[in-house]
């Protein structure tokens, strides 16, 4: 398989004699290479400063023999955030390319005067299905018949859900906003950005330490475009190391934190009735045991697609998973009591396993339905993040946005990713009992 753009490419090779995992190469054109090169070096000249040169004045010729291998490590940190992630993403996506758990890097390949070269490993497993997904039996669990949650869905709907849209290209960027933003670096002395723009969504946060990216976006508009040097974006880029780089941004959308529209709701769970809607909203204000309607409803679609479609996960997997899940515990202001508890190491294998098997599933049906999520969808799958309530309705949630309490941008296509898994499972749950 091969996608190919101006200047990124992506080609995945299948080795049929293997079921373990696939390869993915991708391909920076020389161009583009060398010239993150140059400028690579011509900030470095800015900032060294070598006995018998004054600051700004060291050959490039020094330079380049003293710190090339600096150079190239930056580089391949640098290509990897700006160009490599979302371009492997977005082929995962719309290949429908089985990948259990995360893509492994296995090697980078940078010389200034040629293409550079990242290789993935993708980890895959056989599948066996025992009979088609959609003729299985699935009886969801029925909800309480408690007369006030129909008057907390009624009170949602009215004044927490709006009837009409916020005009974003007329709204000023406000905290708290997601924002979808392209960016490229950006050539001060032809005064043009190159070729290649990285998409990508960054939720603006309202603590203290995000006032660096306050500072880039708060009230600018939709479809506005500006030149930015900022410490955010060089250390979102490459943390090991303080670039100068100047950056072209244009913003593309907002999802405004202010508003949840029902439009939203609807489109995403496939409401076209007003009592649809109101089903679907009872899903999460109906709770046995602390436990929602909705959680309850996907746990047992997926006990029952188990039963159907299956995999063997390997040790090796399950193991790497593990470490993810943990990685994502230790960011929980709770972390400090759930490692105390006796069987916290089973929990995390458990919560690891879980996930492998429920991704595995939604990759599956996804693959097998041709479904692709639509550029309305992940508006809708971001606004749904935005309140804790309609968060509830979500298994596929993001990653973590936070780096030390700093809200930092999501690639827009990991983000695709994580829709497309949410869209598939509103889609088996329609097809399975005609709810949402």
């Amino acid at each position: 398989m091969k996608c190919d753009g101006p200047f990124v490419s992506c080609n995945i090779d299948i080795d049929t004699t293997q079921t373990t995992s696939s390869r993915a190469h991708i391909h920076i054109e020389q161009p583009i290479v060398s010239e993150i090169y140059q400028k690579a070096l011509l900030t470095h000249q800015k900032q060294i400063q070598a006995r018998g040169f004054e600051r700004g004045t060291v050959p490039l010729a020094y330079l380049e023999k003293t710190y090339r291998s600096f150079i190239i490590e930056h580089m391949k940190e640098f290509l990897l955030n700006h160009c490599v992630l979302n371009t492997l993403c977005e082929h995962i996506c719309t290949n429908h390319i089985l990948c259990v758990g995360y893509p492994i890097l296995e090697s980078i390949h940078i010389e200034p005067d040629q293409k550079a070269n990242f290789t993935f490993s993708l980890p895959q497993v056989p599948i066996f299905t025992k009979q088609p997904w959609k003729s299985i039996t699935f009886q969801p669990p029925k909800r309480r018949n408690y007369k006030d949650i129909d008057k907390q869905v009624e009170t949602f709907l009215t004044q927490e859900c709006a009837q009409e849209k916020i005009n974003v290209d007329t709204r000023t960027i406000a905290p708290g906003d997601w924002v979808q933003f392209s960016i490229a670096l950006f050539n001060e002395k032809q005064n043009t950005p190159l070729n290649h723009k990285d998409l990508l969504w960054l939720r603006l946060g309202d603590d203290d330490p995000d006032y660096e990216a306050l500072e880039i976006f708060i009230g600018k508009k939709n479809n506005d475009t500006f030149i930015s040097k900022s410490i955010f974006l060089q250390h979102y880029f490459s943390k090991q190391w303080d670039s100068d780089y100047c950056y072209f941004i244009q913003i593309h959308n907002i999802i405004p934190k202010s508003q949840l529209h029902e439009s939203y709701l609807s489109h995403f769970f496939s409401c076209t009735q007003k009592q649809d809607l109101k089903n679907l909203c009872v899903q999460i204000f109906s709770f046995r045991n602390d436990l929602s309607l909705r959680r309850e409803i996907v746990s047992h679609l997926f006990k029952t697609l188990q039963r159907t479609i299956q995999a063997s996960i390997p040790p090796t997997l399950l193991t790497q998973q593990e470490h993810y899940v943990l990685q994502e515990v230790q960011k929980t202001p709770d972390y400090p009591v759930y490692r105390l508890q006796k069987d916290f190491k089973l929990k995390i294998r458990q919560l690891a396993e879980k996930q492998l098997r429920e991704t595995i599933i939604m990759d599956y049906i996804a693959r097998e339905e041709h479904i692709q999520p639509k550029e309305d969808d992940i508006f809708a799958y971001l606004a749904l993040h935005q309140n804790p309530r309609t968060k509830d309705l979500l298994n596929f949630h993001l990653p973590t946005t936070q780096v030390n309490g700093q809200e930092q941008p999501i690639p827009a296509n990991i983000i695709k990713l994580s829709c497309l898994r949410e869209k598939t499972l509103n889609y088996a749950l329609k097809k399975l009992t005609h709810i949402a």
